[in-house]
């Protein structure tokens, strides 16, 4: 420990001594780190942390398939059909909805509601926080089926936090609903959603080609996933058989709850974390092109220590701990600007991007900050010391040692370093180029409809 503190010590007067280098490396690494970061964070919440409900790997969406071999949405007959005849799925549930007029809480406003039939709250594993939710006499026909769930921000914000549910009335594009019960915290499935009411308060849809229903299902815990597939497509195909042209279904599919959100945005999300990982190791090669510069100069001071008996791990772990201090600088520095930039991603892509409300810098994205500057540190460290390891350093101190060190392994290394540079960053142009060339293509496509009055 007092030789790490001697190490410390002399790594900060070191680099104290040498202000514009310092600068400049600890930029250069901040701003990778801080893009790495930033989309780090944001693959995780999306795609690598599991879905916020209980068992989340049995959640799936079964969907129609044409004649076509496209995923359609299910038309309500094939769905109860599916539900009677299926022997995978432990429950099954259909959702529809979207914004609508609500009035009844503070101010009349537009808000995401969304009508489900009664195994809904089941099949997610999610019980309400205050309350109840559907008893089964509310999703029925019929019955008395005029109530609502809300979600716990909706509860909070628009209806005061108030627990006499028997006060609270909502009228939902016309019709009245008593609350009677509130969801925890952070659920909203379907994303946006803030108010559930029974599906039955709508009269029943008897046309199999009228897709207007998704459905989500749970696995049983002893039927795998591909089991369960083969089960509904067996039920789709028999279904197909009976009924013929009545309905548009050729076959039933199962897509894993979190594909399904995510498949969209996968690809695009994984290469530009792969871009922001090139730009780190571009900023990575200009850092290491500094610290040979430097090392070049310093070739004295290292022969004179390998001379009092300093060996070459002792001088490598003095250049790695100088190394920690400039990218752990870098590492605060490009978490700082990770918060700015997941905003900023956030802000531009508000309401697109699946699961928004689990994206933060959060512990995880901490930690890889942390291994991620470490490692840097390490690699960056060594770089320097492998720089004398095929020379006498004694010849350093004679006259001319130092230019014949520099005229040879420091200059090859560092020629490569920059070719290796220009590479990555004529990669990143092209790339960029091309992105933004099929993207303005893409926004010139006229869709037939406008996007900024349509309800997804």
């Amino acid at each position: 420990m007092q030789t790490l503190w001697r190490d410390l010590r002399y790594a900060l007067r070191m680099l104290r001594g040498k202000p514009g280098f310092t600068l400049a490396a600890v930029m250069s690494l901040a701003l990778g780190i801080g893009a790495s970061t930033a989309i780090f964070s944001i693959v995780d919440g999306i795609l690598l942390r599991p879905l916020p409900y209980p068992k989340p790997d049995q959640l799936v969406r079964l969907r129609e398939v044409n004649e076509r071999g496209v995923m359609i949405q299910v038309a309500e007959p094939n769905y109860l059909d599916m539900r009677a005849r299926n022997r995978s799925l432990e429950s099954i549930a259909q959702f529809a909805g979207g914004q609508v007029v609500v009035a009844g809480g503070n101010e009349a406003a537009r808000a995401y509601a969304y009508w489900v039939s009664g195994d809904f709250f089941k099949t997610m594993g999610v019980q309400p926080f205050a309350g109840r939710g559907f008893l089964p006499e509310e999703s029925k026909q019929g019955g008395n089926n005029a109530v609502a769930v809300v979600s716990y921000a909706f509860w909070q914000q628009r209806l005061g936090g108030r627990s006499d549910f028997s006060a609270l009335k909502l009228n939902i594009d016309g019709p009245a609903f008593t609350v009677v019960g509130v969801m925890p915290p952070g659920f909203s499935y379907p994303p946006k959603a803030e108010i559930w009411v029974p599906r039955e308060v709508e009269p029943p849809q008897v046309s199999r080609t009228a897709h207007n229903w998704s459905v989500i299902g749970r696995l049983r815990s002893d039927v795998s996933f591909d089991q369960a597939r083969a089960d509904i497509s067996g039920v789709g195909k028999q279904l197909r058989r009976e009924l013929g042209k009545e309905t548009d279904a050729v076959d039933m599919a199962l897509v894993p709850l979190k594909e399904f959100m995510t498949d969209s945005v996968r690809t695009g999300l994984l290469l530009i974390l792969a871009a922001v990982g090139l730009l780190l190791v571009v900023a990575c090669a200009n850092v290491a092109n500094l610290l040979l510069t430097s090392a070049t100069m310093r070739a004295s001071e290292f022969a004179v220590r390998a001379a009092l008996g300093a060996s070459r791990w002792r001088m490598a772990r003095q250049f790695i701990t100088e190394n920690l201090l400039l990218t752990m600088t870098a590492g605060v520095l490009g978490i700082l600007n990770s918060f700015w930039g997941v905003d900023l991603l956030l802000g531009l892509n508000a309401g697109n991007l699946p699961r928004e409300s689990e994206i933060a810098v959060n512990f995880r994205a901490l930690l890889f900050t942390l291994g991620l500057s470490t490692l840097i540190a390490v690699v960056l460290g060594l770089l320097p010391a492998l720089r004398f390891s095929g020379a006498d350093l004694h010849t350093s101190l004679k006259e001319g040692g130092r230019g014949q060190l520099a005229a040879s392994t420091s200059g090859r290394l560092r020629s490569g370093l920059v070719v290796a540079q220009v590479a990555l960053t004529l990669m990143l142009l092209v790339s960029a180029g091309l992105l933004s060339r099929s993207f303005l293509k893409l926004m010139r496509v006229d869709p037939g409809f406008k996007p900024e009055s349509s309800v997804a």
